[in-house]
């Protein structure tokens, strides 16, 4: 995400909060046994 650059822009409250919205509306879109399982402890 764009993070590093949404801190320092006009608006990084709102910018947060629509890189939030997003994130969420994604994951409720995507099926839930599709998403791939964390590499915990792989680099």
């Amino acid at each position: 995400m764009l993070s590093g650059e949404t801190a320092h822009g006009k608006f990084p409250i709102k910018a947060a909060k629509v890189m939030h919205t997003v994130a969420l509306r994604t994951e409720a879109a995507l099926p839930s046994g599709q998403m791939p399982p964390p590499n915990i402890g792989q680099v």
